[in-house]
């Protein structure tokens, strides 16, 4: 089950991600907006990461 789960944000978290990135194209530069999707892209980054790095973690255990 956590691993439909953890597949399942990753592919959300790359959703919002690109979606965050589409938008910084309309949203001026410098505005409130502007800097609340930079946030946004950035933690949806972060947590790609984390999840990758969790599921490395929980396969070299398995290995073991």
């Amino acid at each position: 089950m956590k691993s439909t789960l953890m597949a399942f944000t990753v592919k959300a978290a790359l959703f919002l991600l690109f979606a965050s990135l589409f938008m910084l194209f309309f949203v001026p530069f410098g505005t409130a907006e502007w800097y609340i999707t930079v946030i946004s892209a950035a933690l949806m980054a972060v947590l790609i990461a984390v999840i990758k790095i969790i599921c490395v973690v929980r396969d070299r255990r398995k290995g073991e």
